[in-house]
């Protein structure tokens, strides 16, 4: 479950809050971050369709991207899909772990982080 962790940093990397942010990638790396995003958000896949289309949540990447190069709290995050998965996805967010997958992001971003 851990195969979209495809940066490799030391714990004390990732509390440092000297990295820069995540928008200084390269484009190679930044192509390899979206697929990392798509990827944990198909894992957490609230329509249950990702088995059919790998791109159904493509709307979420850039939003989700934006808030997560500024360093957010897992609170931020959460009301961001908490809002996307009622107004947009149309469905109960309450039943769809958005704090648990909010948390998941915010650990990916800080390790995803360059050193």
């Amino acid at each position: 479950m851990t195969a979209y962790y495809l940066f490799r940093t030391s714990r004390t990397d990732r509390a440092s809050s000297q990295r820069p942010p995540l928008a200084e990638h390269s484009i190679d790396s930044y192509l390899l971050l979206q697929a990392n995003l798509r990827y944990l958000l198909n894992q957490w896949d609230p329509l249950g369709v990702a088995d059919l289309v790998d791109d159904e949540y493509d709307c979420l990447l850039v939003p989700l991207w934006n808030i997560l190069t500024g360093n957010s709290t897992p609170s931020q995050v959460s009301e961001l899909l908490w809002y996307e998965l009622e107004d947009h996805f149309r469905l109960d967010p309450a039943r769809h772990g958005v704090d648990s997958m909010a948390n998941r992001l915010v650990a990916w971003a800080a390790a995803a982080r360059p050193t």
